[in-house]
């Protein structure tokens, strides 16, 4: 996991990404975060909709 973080800090500073571009990224990072979790969700909903 750290160096993950290193890797990221790495690429940050070295890129120099400008706020507009790392608002992008973020808003596509979140949307692909929320659209995971809400697979999830309804994969669990229709798991104990179908053992009902």
């Amino acid at each position: 996991m750290s160096s993950l973080k290193k890797l990221l800090v790495f690429n940050y500073s070295s890129l120099a990404i400008s706020l507009t571009e790392l608002e992008d990224i973020l808003r596509i990072v979140i949307l692909v975060i929320t659209g995971i979790i809400s697979i999830i969700v309804s994969i669990k909903e229709y798991k104990k909709s179908k053992n009902e």
